[in-house]
């Protein structure tokens, strides 16, 4: 087998590996639903939130969240890294 033929097998199985660790995280990704009581991250602290909106569109993946007991001024998009289940 030429180098250039191994080279081409090796980048398509890194490929498949890639693809097979995308859909497990996928399929394992916590969802949130509209009204539902989450935590969110901000700037390093957990804050008590409420989900308003589940991003369509330019904020697809993403979730317009409501921080209890705060304004709405303080009511933005995350994206899912930032929030977890309320406790």
């Amino acid at each position: 087998m030429d180098g250039k033929r191994m080279l081409w097998i090796m980048a398509v199985i890194v490929l498949l590996g890639f693809l097979v660790s995308v859909a497990a995280y996928a399929a394992t990704a916590t969802t949130y639903t509209k009204g539902q009581k989450v935590q969110v991250l901000w700037k390093g602290t957990w804050y008590a939130s409420t989900i308003l909106e589940v991003g369509a569109d330019a904020n697809a993946g993403k979730y317009k969240i409501h921080y209890d007991g705060w304004g709405n001024e303080w009511d933005e998009w995350v994206t899912p890294d930032r929030i977890k289940p309320a406790k």
